[in-house]
């Protein structure tokens, strides 16, 4: 559907995600991103993201 097969193209990696049984728990991710303002400046965002019972904890 998205890739031609008559070219043969094909994606190059595969992502797999798995998820726990229900657990009663919370998992907490923290990414923190940086980059470059004016007059030499550093910017910096922090992010938390907080999941309930084991799911997955990330910035999509």
């Amino acid at each position: 559907l998205l890739y031609d097969k008559k070219t043969n193209e094909h994606p190059d990696h595969v992502v797999v995600i798995k998820y726990v049984p229900f657990v009663k728990d919370s998992k907490r991710a923290m990414d923190e991103y940086i980059s470059s303002i004016f007059m030499n400046g550093i910017n910096t965002i922090a992010i938390h993201n907080t999941c309930e019972d084991s799911l997955l904890a990330s910035p999509l």
